[in-house]
């Protein structure tokens, strides 16, 4: 089976910025507290030199930002917010982006969204996460 690659666009944000690891932990945990590693089992694997995302990423199952955005569409009411992961070698990092689809896929709250609200609804979120960017319009380019 081959290789293939494909571009992701929207209007999103990088997820771990300005060391905001507890603030993303925090969040994760409000939502989905069950499965995720205690304080100290977060603290003793950081202490032993691995990756923020990669712990959560091995207790979750998926990646961090696949949850946060999930909790977000919830909170919100949307559809259209995505969770981007790192995906191997091309050094793309885990991201939050409300990304285009088909109308027929959006519910009423979302067809309701402007660029605007999108970028409102994104920075109210990386104000409770932590994010010190303000959203932009982003490509990211994934294998598989």
């Amino acid at each position: 089976m081959g290789m293939r690659s494909w571009t992701e666009d929207g209007f999103g944000m990088l997820l771990f910025t300005n060391h905001n690891e507890k603030q993303v932990y925090k969040f994760i945990a409000k939502h989905n507290a069950e499965l995720l590693p205690t304080e100290n089992e977060l603290q003793d694997a950081l202490d032993a030199g691995e990756e923020f995302g990669d712990i959560l990423w091995e207790y979750l199952g998926e990646p961090a930002s696949w949850y946060v955005a999930n909790a977000i569409n919830k909170t919100e009411g949307t559809t259209i917010f995505k969770g981007y992961a790192s995906c191997g070698d091309t050094g793309q990092e885990e991201m939050i982006g409300a990304e285009p689809c088909y109308p027929w896929t959006m519910n009423d709250v979302d067809r309701s969204m402007t660029k605007e609200k999108i970028c409102m609804l994104l920075q109210k979120y990386a104000d409770i996460l932590g994010i010190d960017e303000v959203p932009e319009y982003f490509e990211a380019e994934y294998f598989g």
